[in-house]
């Protein structure tokens, strides 16, 4: 490998033994492998995961204790010797050529760029679980115009709409934030915001990274490139899903609370709960609406028929996702208030 890579790629992982040896084994694949260094940071696991990451051959950071995952970004960062510094998630698979799209991406972009992000999509549909995700494709890449300066009806309406399609044939565009499981910084520019937030420990610390970025650098310097895709290992059953749902309504509670992000609760599983506390008397109102408001936000399931019956479920899948997204909104704001009021 040259001295000065042309990338580093960081991998972060807590108890990840399930899925991190097929990621590293991909990441030993990559095309022109010996360009790209490759670091995992083993945030302190109490599995195999610091064994499997050891057996790598790969450079190896351990953190004890568990830190969270800016904190083990951090840690990835100042190991790194490139001028681009990518990450991915333990539970992804990188395809051969994803470094090296990246990089050659970064090539033709403006200078005033500072992050790079991809889109993610689900690598098996094998499960019930599975299956949803890839047709919801819950981790995406913010739009541009959904930000702090976004009006509340503005949002409601981009609701109603649909999440955005980042199409391939636009080439790369500005997006508000990237996805963590797929996305590159120039080292200057996080060197300059002064890398990632340990104090949020939570999942999302890359919208506030993004946030910072586009603060310091311009409102257009954080993109998205939709051809260069990562596939995710997304959990076989669906109650991860709702865990994920549940972790990430805590991390909007709480910026809420702060003030560093606008109102996140998701209104159609409001809609539903609302209409059973304000009307249980007469099931039948709360009873249709659960029924056929969900189908009319998302009649695109009705297409994934030819590919799975289980798509008639698929709809009340996303009010159960956003009820414990809700939940956990509720949560992160209780549990900030009660740690200002401590201070």
């Amino acid at each position: 490998m040259p001295t000065t890579p042309d990338m580093t790629v960081v991998v972060c992982s807590h108890n990840g033994e399930r899925t991190l040896a097929a990621c590293l084994a991909a990441l030993a694949q990559l095309d022109e492998r010996d360009r790209f260094q490759i670091v995992v940071v083993d945030d302190g696991s109490t599995d195999d995961t610091g064994a499997i990451a050891d057996a790598s051959g790969f450079e190896v950071i351990h953190l004890s204790p568990n830190g969270g995952l800016s904190a083990a970004r951090n840690a990835g960062i100042r190991a790194a010797r490139a001028p681009l510094i990518a990450f991915t998630d333990d539970d992804c698979v990188p395809p051969p050529n994803w470094a090296m799209q990246h990089r050659d991406a970064w090539r033709s972009l403006p200078s005033d760029v500072t992050c790079l992000g991809g889109q993610v999509r689900a690598a098996a549909t094998d499960s019930l679980n599975r299956r949803y995700v890839a047709w919801r494709e819950p981790l995406r890449p913010i739009p541009i115009d959904i930000s702090t300066g976004a009006s509340f009806a503005q949002r409601i309406v981009r609701y109603v709409r649909g999440p955005e399609k980042f199409q391939s044939n636009e080439g790369p565009q500005p997006v508000a934030s990237v996805v963590g499981a797929n996305m590159s910084y120039r080292a200057t520019a996080l060197a300059q915001i002064g890398g990632f937030n340990p104090s949020r420990t939570f999942s999302g610390d890359e919208t506030w990274v993004s946030r910072q970025l586009r603060d310091a650098f311009g409102p257009h310097t954080v993109v998205c490139h939709p051809d260069i895709d990562m596939r995710h290992d997304f959990d076989v059953n669906f109650s991860d899903t709702l865990r994920r749902s549940f972790q990430y309504g805590i991390g909007s509670g709480r910026d809420a609370v702060l003030r560093t992000e606008p109102l996140s609760l998701q209104p159609l599983a409001g809609v539903v709960a609302l209409s059973w506390l304000l009307a249980p008397w007469v099931w039948q109102i709360p009873l249709a609406i659960t029924l056929c408001v969900p189908w009319l936000l998302y009649l695109d399931a009705l297409a994934e028929l030819r590919r799975t019956r289980s798509s008639l479920m698929f709809p009340y899948m996303v009010v159960a996702e956003e009820a414990f997204n809700n939940v956990g909104w509720f949560v992160g704001v209780w549990r900030t208030m009660r740690q200002r009021a401590r201070r």
